[in-house]
């Protein structure tokens, strides 16, 4: 089987801006940040003990599962069989993922903060 990749592209890309790329085997864990952020931790890409972190912003306040179980769905695709490119979000492109209904109110990624460590 495939591994599954993660992508997040902050808004503008340029010197005070990046975009990362995870395998989903390398995921460690999540948190929630804030009212509408999810903390992504992932082993970090340049080797080192610290984990890289990926702060993902969401729409609605209180949503952080519904936030979560998109991620989830993504590192476990089986229907992305051909690349196994997952985009989460891309500030560049304005793609991201779809999140499930909070309480009725839609859902969306609107923000990504990458930190390399």
């Amino acid at each position: 089987m495939k591994e599954n990749y993660l992508f997040f592209a902050e808004d503008t890309l340029g010197a005070s801006a990046t975009a990362a790329c995870y395998k989903a085997s390398d995921f460690i864990s999540a948190f929630p940040s804030a009212t509408t952020k999810i903390t992504l931790c992932f082993k970090s890409s340049l080797g080192t003990a610290t984990a890289d972190l990926v702060e993902l912003t969401f729409t609605t306040a209180g949503a952080h599962a519904n936030a979560m179980k998109a991620v989830a769905r993504a590192m476990n695709n089986p229907a992305n069989v051909r690349s196994n490119f997952n985009v989460i979000y891309d500030g560049v492109n304005s793609l991201a993922t779809p999140i499930e209904h909070y309480h009725g109110t839609a859902q969306a990624f609107t923000a990504v903060d990458i930190t390399i460590q």
